[in-house]
């Protein structure tokens, strides 16, 4: 009992030293002011480091260490925590005969609370600081709608002007300069917005799919989002973006004369189909994900097509995509000759199958995803397939995957004949990260009771914020607790043509003293992904080297891509899941896949 009194008092006794507005003692070093309520100081740099003290606006500290995103700070006693560098203001110590803005710069006063200031005019730039309703601050500059301030240390930073009042004529914006302000459409229904940049943060809402939402921050897949009277972070992943920047516009839109009889693959499930070109119009029906359709008209961002056997109904352009893939008439007369065992997967539930090798074709039967059928011909971008009833049709093949029985090594020399991108670095790189399991799916069950899904998930987004701190473009699988069918995550690669492909995992079995980590892969071509990753974790990880292996996965199996997946060890050995759910664990791991995935991309 005495030795629990005494633990508690030196918790308060560590609560306390943060609880008040420090004061720097460091006169010479860089500081930074906490810029937002209540911030949780972290024993470490990410947000699976629990939390040790917490910080309120306007406390200041010395910076003592910076590393991927995240500032360690002391105080006057030695105490010291972890803080995401977005939520401080950071400054360096000022000699007091430095001046502070010109004269000559024109006064604002800040109208919103919480005004994110940034290194340049865009929300493409970095958080520096936070600025309160009534703050008053000096204009230098304006760049379309944004505005360079002077700060108290000396220098300056961009504000969103729009929140700004006060601003002189002169300054308020010309009416031929363009915005830069980024919006979005949410793709799928009962998006989840969350207190905090993780699946962990608090739900305070949901979005539905069609909804408009103002774009005001990105923090490691994440984005800060406002629309529908909610304000908070949702999953990059779910949300459409969009540009108000006309020049952008101009750059990235295509002539309506050149849209007009082309194919478009719609990207979203159920995507509604509307009476009139506007989201104010009735609904008139759905359409899946992966289905294609000819566009007879545009109006403004809206495509009119036909479907259904004849309706035609009106589609939200930022919910799909154009495909080359044309499949007109003379498609069909480019037969290509078809190995007799070759067979396709469908990707997607409802795929279409048609009765000719044309997206106006009737469509004759509907797949599911994961079915397979034989291939009997190839005509264009189009498979004939043999039904069950042993009828035949046509699919697209931009919605199934085709299983390759060539042994591992022709099909690494195709893919070499074909690779022309050479990748120098790690920076130059699209790695999709897959979180194992999910939703319904938990995966294995620890032998007290952890969740495989759930450490997978925690393990992923440690690896994606250190991936694109390095430049790389890093794509999740998911990025909540959903449930996400195989061919969907396989996909993923083949949609963003990416570089590698990692699937995390825990393991479990009936024998409670099995325990370690495995690296597994498929062909050839996956091996020197998979030594690399492997000698990167043997160099972290304390646990059981079981060594690389070849594995019959269907995620690394059908990936076009070099692909691997990685056992992290024994959630069913008692002893090994409490290692592994500790959050240094999964710190060592990350670091260990990263460092071996930089060396993958160098050798």
């Amino acid at each position: 009992m005495r030795s629990y009194i005494v633990k508690i008092t030196i918790l308060l006794l560590i609560f306390s030293s943060f609880g008040a507005p420090t004061m720097i003692t460091n006169a010479e070093g860089p500081m930074a002011t906490i810029a937002a309520d209540v911030v949780n100081m972290r024993e470490g740099p990410g947000l699976s480091f629990p939390t040790v003290a917490t910080a309120n606006n306007g406390d200041t500290y010395d910076i003592v260490d910076n590393e991927y995103g995240w500032l360690k700070l002391t105080d006057s006693n030695g105490q010291s925590g972890w803080v995401a560098e977005w939520l401080v203001v950071q400054e360096e110590v000022t000699s007091s005969n430095e001046t502070a803005a010109s004269q000559d710069s024109t006064l604002a006063t800040v109208s919103v609370n919480e005004l994110r200031v940034r290194t340049g005019p865009g929300i493409d730039h970095e958080v520096i600081g936070l600025l309160s309703a009534n703050t008053n601050v000096n204009v230098l500059a304006r760049s379309g709608e944004w505005v360079e301030i002077s700060l108290d240390s000396g220098n300056s930073g961009w504000v969103n002007g729009d929140y700004l009042e006060g601003l002189t004529s002169t300054e308020q914006r010309n009416s031929d300069e363009t915005a830069d302000v980024s919006r979005g459409t949410v793709s799928v229904d009962r998006l989840n917005v969350r207190s905090d940049f993780s699946s962990e943060g608090q739900v305070i809402g949901s979005l539905n799919q069609g909804d408009t939402v103002t774009i005001e921050d990105e923090q490691y897949g994440w984005l800060l989002v406002e629309g529908n009277g909610l304000k908070g972070w949702v999953s990059s992943s779910y949300v459409q973006r969009q540009s108000t920047s006309s020049e952008e516009t101009a750059a990235s839109s295509s002539p309506v004369s050149s849209l007009e009889g082309s194919n478009v693959v719609i990207l979203v499930d159920s995507l509604n189909v509307r009476d009139e070109p506007s989201q104010l119009s009735n609904v008139i029906g759905t359409l899946a994900k992966g289905d294609t359709y000819k566009i007879n008209q545009v109006n403004g961002d809206w495509y009119e097509i036909e479907w259904d056997s004849g309706k035609k109904g009106w589609i939200a352009s930022w919910f799909v995509e154009q495909t080359t893939a044309a499949a007109t008439e003379s498609d069909s007369t480019s037969d290509q000759a078809i190995e007799s065992n070759e067979t396709v997967t469908i990707l997607y539930n409802g795929s279409n199958i048609r009765a000719t090798p044309n997206v106006e074709s009737k469509v004759t039967a509907r797949g599911q995803a994961g079915e397979q059928y034989a291939v009997i011909n190839q005509q264009g971008d189009w498979f004939e397939i043999e039904l069950a009833d042993g009828s035949t049709g046509f699919i697209a093949n931009w919605i199934v995957s085709p299983n390759d029985e060539r042994l591992p090594e022709e099909i690494e020399n195709d893919e070499t004949e074909q690779d022309e991108t050479v990748i120098q670095s790690i920076a130059d790189a699209t790695i999709v990260i897959d979180a194992g399991h999910g939703g319904r799916d938990s995966g294995a069950i620890g032998a007290s009771g952890t969740l495989e899904k759930i450490l997978t998930l925690r393990t992923a987004e440690i690896l994606y914020h250190k991936l694109a701190n390095t430049g790389a473009n890093v794509i999740m699988t998911r990025q909540d607790d959903r449930y996400i069918d195989l061919h969907s995550r396989v996909f993923l690669s083949q949609l963003h043509d990416a570089d590698a492909f990692v699937s995390l995992h825990y393991d479990a079995i009936d024998d409670r003293n099995i325990r370690g980590f495995t690296t597994y892969f498929y062909g050839e071509g996956d091996q020197p992904l998979a030594e690399s990753v492997h000698e990167g974790l043997e160099n972290q990880l304390t646990i059981r080297d079981r060594g690389v292996q070849f594995g019959d996965y269907l995620v690394i199996r059908d990936n076009a891509v070099p692909a691997i997946l990685l056992e992290l060890g024994y959630i069913s050995n008692p002893s090994e899941e409490a290692a592994i759910a500790n959050d240094r664990f999964r710190e060592s791991a990350t670091t260990g896949i990263y460092n071996g995935l930089v060396e993958y991309f160098t050798q």
